[in-house]
Order: C-alpha cells, then structure tokens, then sequence
C-alpha cells in the first residue's frame, strides 16, 4: 500500500493535482511517455 500526505504542499503553493489516484497517475504518465516515443521514432531519418 503507497501512502502519502501532499498537505504541507498544497498550504504552500497554490497548486491542485491533477490526480488523486494512483492509477490516474500512472496511466497519465505511460500515455505521455507513449506521446513522446511516437514522436521520438518518426524524427528518426529513415535509413
């Protein structure tokens, strides 16, 4: 179980997350990374 308290952040900085989940989390972070890995193969020169 992954427990976290982002309390003393949030009193701090005028920010909201964007994702209260941990699932939210990871499936926002792998769609980014696929993103950028489709972008990355198609800069590639063509050999």
């Amino acid at each position: 179980m992954l427990l976290s308290d982002n309390s003393a952040i949030l009193a701090q900085l005028d920010w909201t997350p964007r994702h209260a989940d941990l699932d939210g989390i990871v499936r926002d972070a792998l769609a980014w990374e696929r993103k950028l890995d489709d972008g990355a193969v198609r800069a590639r020169p063509k050999r």
